[in-house]
C-alpha cells in the first residue's frame, strides 16, 4: 500500500467510526449487538512507518470536559486514542463537534501533509552517489572520450597537436609516416593533417609494417 493510500484508509476508518457513533450512540448504553469497526488500529499500524519522518516524542493531550489526559507518539496516535472504542461516547455524541476533538483532527491534516511534503522533496531530490558511483562515472566518460579520440573523420583537418592526441601516436611515429609519404601542411607555423590522407596512408601502408610497427620510445 502507497502512503497516499494508507493515509485514505486511515480517514476512511475515521469516517466510519465516526459514522457508527452517529447511528448508534443516540442512546447511553451501548447495545454491544452492533459491532463497532474495531480496525483502527490496523489503519494506524499502516500510516505509522511513514509518521516515524515527523515523530516528536510523547505528546499529552486532553480529553472534554476534564476527563483523564494521555499521551500518545504523535497526533495520528492520538485520534485513534480519542475515538476508539467509539462505545466510550455513546449518549455523548456532542464530543464529534467539541473543540478538543476538532482541534485533534486539524492537527492530523497537518501531521499528514508534513510527511506528504518531506517524501515529494526526498523523491525530487538527486540521489546521492559515493565516491565508488563518481569513481565509475568518470571511468565511464574516460573510456568514451578515448574510443572518441580515437575515431578521424576524412572530412576535417586536424592540428599536429589534436591529431597525436585523438591517435595516441608519439612524434617518433608521425615522423615515420610522414618519411613514407604521410602529407602535412603548414600554414603560419602550425602542422595540420588531413582526415583522408591519413586514412589512404593508413590503407596504402606495407601489410609488413602493420605487424612489425615502428617503436615509439
Amino acid at each position: 500500500m502507497s502512503v497516499l493510500a494508507s493515509f485514505n484508509d486511515f480517514w476512511r476508518t475515521i469516517d466510519l467510526n465516526e459514522e457508527y457513533l452517529q447511528i448508534y450512540g443516540q442512546n447511553a448504553v451501548p447495545d454491544w449487538e452492533n459491532l463497532s469497526y474495531r480496525d483502527l488500529e490496523e489503519a494506524y499500524e499502516n500510516v505509522k512507518p511513514s509518521l516515524e519522518q515527523v515523530k516528536s516524542g510523547q505528546l499529552v493531550h486532553f480529553l472534554p470536559k476534564g476527563m483523564n489526559s494521555f499521551t500518545a507518539e504523535n497526533f495520528h496516535k492520538a485520534l485513534v486514542i480519542f475515538l476508539n472504542p467509539p462505545e466510550r461516547w455513546f449518549g455523548k455524541l456532542w464530543v464529534l463537534d467539541c473543540e478538543e476533538y476538532l482541534n485533534l483532527k486539524n492537527l492530523v491534516v497537518k501531521e499528514e501533509r508534513r510527511v506528504l511534503q518531506i517524501i515529494t522533496n526526498s523523491e525530487n531530490r538527486s540521489p546521492k552517489q559515493t565516491p565508488q558511483h563518481q569513481s565509475r562515472k568518470r571511468k565511464i566518460i574516460a573510456a568514451k572520450d578515448e574510443e572518441f579520440y580515437k575515431f578521424i573523420s576524412p572530412e576535417k583537418l586536424y592540428t599536429l597537436k589534436t591529431f597525436k592526441k585523438r591517435l595516441g601516436v608519439s612524434d617518433a611515429t608521425l615522423r615515420s609516416a610522414r618519411r613514407a609519404g604521410l602529407r602535412v601542411t603548414y600554414l603560419h607555423k602550425q602542422g595540420y593533417v588531413y582526415g583522408r590522407d591519413w586514412i589512404e596512408y593508413v590503407l596504402n601502408s606495407n601489410p609488413e609494417d602493420a605487424r612489425h610497427p615502428t617503436s615509439e620510445s
